[in-house]
C-alpha cells in the first residue's frame, strides 16, 4: 500500500510489478526457511512443516485439452515479452516520447502488471494519469463515473483516458488494444501448459504472496480514490 501511494508516477507500473514479483518471493522465502528449519529439527521438535502443507489442487471441473499448440503458446509469452521490454525501452530512453507512443506503452505496461481484477488497475491509472497531468482530476473521476455503467468498468476506463488525451475512436482503441492484448497473449501463452503448471507446490505458494501484495494496492487504490 505504501509503495502505491509514493512511488512517482513514471514508475507506477513497474514499481505495482515490483510489489506483486515481491510478495510471490516473500512467501517462497519464507516456505523455504521453515522446511529448512523442518528438516533440521530435532525429533519431537516440531517444526513448521505441516503449517506450510498446501492441500491438494482441486480436480478440473471439465476434461478439457488446450487447442492451442505449445509451440504458439511459447511464441506468444515470447512476444508479450518483447513488447514489455519495447515498452519499458520507450517510456524511459534518453528522449520523452509523445502521448501516441507514451499512452500505448504506458496502458501495456499496466495489462502486463496489473493482477487480481479491475481495481487493482484503478490506483495505477489515477496515480499515472492524473499526476502526470495527462488529465484533471475532475475529467478523470468524470471517467471512472461512466465506466461504473458497463461491464468491465475500471479497464473500460482505458478506451475514455485514450479518446480524451489522444482523441476520439483511434486513441480510445491504441489505449484498450495496449491495455487488454498483454493479458490476452499471457493467457494463450500459458494455456498449453497450466494443466502441468496448475498443480505445482511451488506455483501455488508464489500466487498466494502475490494475492497477498494485490489486496495492499487495491486498499492504496481505495485512499486514493
Amino acid at each position: 500500500t505504501a509503495v502505491g501511494l509514493c512511488v512517482p508516477p513514471a514508475r507506477v507500473p513497474a514499481a505495482f510489478g515490483g510489489v506483486l514479483v515481491a510478495g510471490g518471493a516473500a512467501v517462497t522465502a519464507r516456505h523455504a526457511a521453515a522446511t529448512r528449519g523442518a528438516a533440521g529439527a530435532v525429533s519431537g521438535g516440531g517444526g513448521d512443516a505441516a503449517a506450510e502443507a498446501l492441500p491438494p489442487p482441486p480436480p478440473a471441473a471439465v476434461e478439457w485439452m488446450s487447442n492451442v499448440p505449445p509451440a504458439a503458446g511459447g511464441a506468444l509469452l515470447v512476444a508479450t515479452a518483447g513488447a514489455t521490454v519495447a515498452a519499458v525501452v520507450a517510456l524511459h530512453g534518453a528522449t520523452p516520447p509523445g502521448l501516441w507512443v507514451a499512452i500505448p506503452a504506458t496502458f501495456w505496461l499496466m495489462g502486463v502488471s496489473v493482477f487480481g481484477g479491475g481495481v487493482v488497475l484503478l490506483p495505477m491509472i489515477l496515480r499515472t494519469v492524473v499526476e502526470a497531468g495527462w488529465l484533471s482530476a475532475p475529467v478523470f473521476l468524470t471517467g471512472f463515473a461512466l465506466g461504473q455503467t458497463l461491464p468491465g468498468p475500471l479497464f473500460n476506463l482505458s478506451a475514455f483516458v485514450g479518446a480524451a488525451v489522444l482523441g476520439g475512436l483511434p486513441g480510445a482503441a491504441a489505449a484498450s488494444a495496449a491495455l487488454f492484448a498483454p493479458g490476452m497473449g499471457l493467457l494463450l501463452g500459458v494455456l498449453p501448459f497450466w494443466e502441468a503448471l496448475r498443480g505445482a507446490p511451488a506455483l501455488r505458494r508464489l500466487l498466494g504472496g502475490v494475492n497477498a501484495a494485490a489486496a495492499g494496492l487495491i486498499v492504496g487504490g481505495v485512499y486514493l480514490l
